[in-house]
């Protein structure tokens, strides 16, 4: 096995307290854990300012042991979050894999990971990339490569390097993993993204449209202040999707993020849930409780049932739109509507509203929540509508 160490400028600085980072990437002859052999791996971290990377090589096949135990005795010493590209799905399982085929006690799971490929994979097709490789959102930021292969054809180079241990296949083979890992450097600032799927920004104001550039006369627009920069502008223009032809749009610079979507100004209403405590009053179109309802005359009331059983508001009104998964874009459960009250058009409705009053007047810590989550909707409807 030979070790090999670089040390680089870095291009990310850590705040202290920061749990450390360590990025993880490793080369095999395949894809199969169970029919391949592990022939790189590099780790990249920081140390006193500077970018570190430490490369494994099994330059003789027969040295993956000696190279599992050296990552193990390394991690254990850092304790480090690992970020990989597409590690959750292939590195991370294939090393635990050969852990145990080499009889290691070592479970590398045990550590905190975050993989670039799922963060980032929600983004592909909202940021106009065909493909979610590496090297692509390297492009994306305007970065070059001197190595030109992919990891697959490597896996020839290294079988002629076994046979002749020529030192230019040997520089391809390291170059490779060397700028896996300090592109997964380079990736950092794309991770900002992410914050648009965790309601990560604050609320500033709102301004009403009504306009002929979207889709519906009468729209809200969301005015808030991301936490972190994002590297690159994000803008999905007014388009149409699938429910009740509700319309979406979303622009992110810098700092800043604009969220637009529709507003109706109407009467929903409220139904209560334990319709047999209530009567509904026919002429007055509405329901109340059956300690006031017992004192109508009974030829103008009637037993409530599940669909009559309500209260009508006027007012302005934002949709709420059923939970949904797609593309690693997943909305989580509404745990906010608790505070809040929901209104129908119908009772079957699967979508309900919320009293924009309510919302931003009575409950602005839940207002974020609220933008996040119709910002999820809004992009697997983009990319349902847009991704080929």
């Amino acid at each position: 096995m030979q070790k090999k160490d670089y040390i680089f400028p870095a291009a990310y600085h850590q705040q202290q307290g920061e749990a450390p980072i360590l990025f993880l990437d490793i080369e095999t002859t395949g894809f199969q854990r169970n029919t391949t052999i592990l022939y790189l791996i590099g780790c990249g971290f920081y140390e006193n300012g500077l970018f570190h990377v430490i490369q494994w090589f099994n330059d003789d096949a027969v040295s993956e042991t000696e190279m599992l135990l050296s990552l193990q005795s390394f991690l254990e010493a850092k304790s480090p979050i690992i970020f990989s590209y597409n590690g959750d799905s292939f590195d991370l399982p294939y090393l635990n894999y050969h852990y145990s085929l080499h009889d290691i006690p070592f479970d590398i799971t045990k550590y905190n990971s975050f993989d670039f490929y799922k963060a980032l994979q929600p983004f592909q097709s909202l940021l106009g990339l065909p493909q979610g490789r590496q090297k692509d959102w390297e492009g994306f930021l305007g970065l070059e490569r001197e190595d030109i292969y992919e990891g697959g054809e490597l896996i020839a180079v290294y079988k002629q390097y076994l046979k002749n241990k020529d030192d230019s296949l040997e520089h391809c083979l390291l170059l490779h993993n060397l700028e896996d890992l300090r592109g997964m450097e380079t990736l950092l600032p794309l991770c900002s993204y992410h914050q648009l799927l965790q309601a990560d920004f604050s609320f500033g104001e709102m301004g009403y449209n009504s306009c002929e550039s979207f889709p519906m006369s009468d729209s809200v627009t969301f005015f808030c202040t991301l936490n972190k920069k994002i590297p690159k502008k994000l803008t999905l223009d007014p388009f149409l999707f699938e429910e009740n032809s509700m319309a979406g749009a979303v622009y992110a610079h810098d700092y800043q993020l604009s969220l637009t979507m529709p507003i109706y100004d109407t009467t929903f209403k409220y139904f209560y849930s334990d319709y047999k405590n209530y009567y509904y009053l026919p002429e007055e179109d509405m329901a109340v409780h059956k300690s006031i309802g017992c004192y109508v005359d009974a030829s103008h009331r009637k037993k409530a049932s599940p669909s009559n059983c309500y209260q009508k508001k006027e007012g302005l009104y934002l949709p709420l739109l059923p939970d949904k998964s797609y593309r690693n874009i997943h909305t989580e459960t509404k745990k906010y509507c608790s505070f809040l009250t929901l209104y129908k058009q119908n009772y079957k409705d699967k979508i309900s509203y919320i009293n924009l009053e309510q919302l931003y007047k009575e409950n602005q810590t839940i207002l974020p929540l609220y933008l996040s989550d119709w910002m999820k909707q809004t992009f697997m409807a983009y990319i349902r509508t847009h991704a080929s």
